[in-house]
């Protein structure tokens, strides 16, 4: 079953307002257009999330009813990291969190994203408009069948994430470049960087200035390596993630002493110039969703991906006749603006 891990919809809330960046990643076009562009070439999408509020926004898209099919056919899965990304001061460094209502007691919304894992299911669920009183139990099973918890203990977390973040910001000039701005004429130690008192927490977060801010900077690397470290929990699967971890990445590569095989990988294929671009025209609003995601499940779309996992194609031209094959039967979607050599 062909895979992969899409962290560009997984909202790093930190100590901030996750239902503000639902909402928003709810109303988001572009977030939809990626979303089928991954169904078109992937059987699997599988999703990483910190409080399962992308239950309820998939519901939204897809209807209850084509979520629930969806979970029955295996396309989606939920890999949930229930700790927070914090810089710690007084040496501490990178480490994972969580957070403490003390003698309060949170909102919902807030208690789905840092209370236990079962707990974050079914408050989404119980919390939908769309899921009625009579399938939540039914559907909160279901959910919970497609669902891992990624538990990283303290030691593992020190050796393969924060010290890994370090090596790879050592590694990166593009990295140290933007440290030596914020910090002229200064030793930088990773973990005991100027700027965060001895007290202090820093914590990722959507709204964070990562490129103005040395911790937080350092706390946008460690969630690659946590990102990396999910892909790995499914068999080392494809994952897409945010644009400015393609150097990291490729100095990881040559770190590790791996060497890139050139060929035509489905992440690179959907920047072929030429086809449809699905993706691009649901994000402008010129194709419907619903109709996308539709395709994306019919028996076209899984010939094609089976095509695409059994040729791994090194010619644009056979990919090419293959995706316009999956839409011989879509006029419309056929039609779309085709991609453009930039």
């Amino acid at each position: 079953m062909r895979t992969i891990l899409e962290a560009q919809i997984w909202p790093q809330a930190g100590a901030g307002d996750i239902t503000a960046l639902n909402a928003g990643l709810a109303a988001s076009s572009k977030a939809k257009g990626t979303f089928i562009e991954r169904a078109l070439f992937y059987d699997r999408i599988a999703i990483p999330t910190t409080d399962f509020g992308i239950l309820q926004i998939l519901i939204h898209w897809l209807t209850l009813k084509g979520f629930r099919a969806a979970i029955d056919a295996g396309t989606l899965k939920f890999l949930r990291y229930g700790q927070l990304l914090a810089y710690v001061g007084n040496g501490g460094g990178i480490l994972q969190a969580q957070l403490d209502p003390g003698p309060n007691q949170w909102p919902w919304q807030k208690q789905a994203l840092h209370g236990t894992f079962d707990e974050a299911i079914e408050l989404q669920i119980r919390h939908s408009p769309l899921v009625p009183d009579w399938e939540r139990d039914t559907l909160l099973r279901a959910v919970a069948q497609v669902s891992n918890p990624i538990e990283i203990n303290d030691d593992y977390f020190k050796t393969s994430i924060s010290e890994e973040t370090y090596k790879d910001i050592l590694a990166d000039p593009a990295l140290l470049a933007i440290l030596r701005r914020l910090y002229p004429g200064q030793k930088i130690s990773l973990p005991k960087m100027p700027g965060v008192a001895p007290n202090q927490v820093r914590i990722l977060s959507d709204h964070a200035d990562a490129m103005n801010d040395g911790p937080l900077l350092a706390l946008l690397v460690a969630l690659l390596n946590v990102q990396i470290l999910m892909s790995s929990s499914m068999e080392n699967c494809d994952f897409s993630t945010y644009r400015h971890a393609t150097s990291i990445l490729r100095r990881k590569l040559e770190r590790s002493g791996v060497l890139q095989v050139a060929r035509l990988s489905p992440i690179k294929s959907v920047n072929i110039p030429g086809i449809p671009d699905i993706g691009g025209a649901v994000q402008e609003g010129r194709l419907d969703f619903s109709d996308c995601w539709k395709l994306s499940q019919s028996k076209n779309a899984r010939r094609f991906r089976e095509w695409l996992s059994l040729q791994a194609p090194s010619d644009t031209k056979d990919f090419q006749a293959a995706y316009l094959e999956m839409l011989r039967d879509e006029p419309a979607i056929a039609k779309a603006k085709p991609k453009l050599m930039r």
